[in-house]
């Protein structure tokens, strides 16, 4: 008769219950990849018609981290476009600041950068800021490695349930009307 196991588990030990969930979240991503691969620079600058989208959930407060600058950005008012109320992931209403509207590569940019930092909680690695490049065109192959990152982590169910939240969020934010709210 064998021992139990006493050793405490790092979480990809029992990985039967988010395989299919690894799959699926590959599957989207691969879809998504294939939405975005054919986008021009100008495609890439235009403005999502978010406000202070972050597909982490973070407050706007982050934006110079995941790589916006002014030339990438436009601050509106109140009175602006984005008049309307919004929540901030601490409850505060931010109707009263400045809203950031990003363009579709920093939005993109933040799903990366979400990406790579679950990929680095999976592998027990310290978080890192992923490059903002110049040229938006490489945020698609950056896109790639951090997913490949993170599906070579083997991640737990909650980590790839992260993964698809931040990747459903930025579709719904590049593709308004091809993705269904969520339920």
């Amino acid at each position: 008769m064998s021992e139990p196991n006493n050793e405490p588990s790092n979480g990809t030990d029992d990985f039967s219950g988010s395989a299919v969930e690894l799959d699926e979240f590959h599957r989207a991503a691969d879809r998504f990849v294939a939405q975005i691969m054919h986008w021009t620079p100008q495609r890439w600058k235009a403005t999502s018609g978010v406000s202070t989208f972050d597909p982490s959930g973070a407050a706007p407060e982050n934006a110079e981290r995941s790589g916006e600058n002014a030339a990438t950005r436009e601050e509106v008012g109140s009175s602006g476009a984005s008049s309307a109320a919004e929540p901030s992931s601490d409850g505060a209403d931010l109707a009263s600041e400045p809203m950031v509207v990003l363009s579709r590569a920093d939005v993109m940019y933040r799903l990366v950068q979400r990406i790579a930092d679950l990929a680095a909680d999976a592998e027990g690695q310290p978080r890192r800021l992923v490059p903002r490049l110049t040229n938006d065109l490489a945020l698609v192959d950056q896109f790639r490695v951090v997913t490949a990152d993170l599906l070579t982590a083997r991640p737990g169910p909650e980590t790839i349930r992260a993964a698809m939240e931040a990747l459903t969020a930025t579709r719904r934010t590049l593709f308004p009307s091809a993705v269904p709210p969520a339920s």
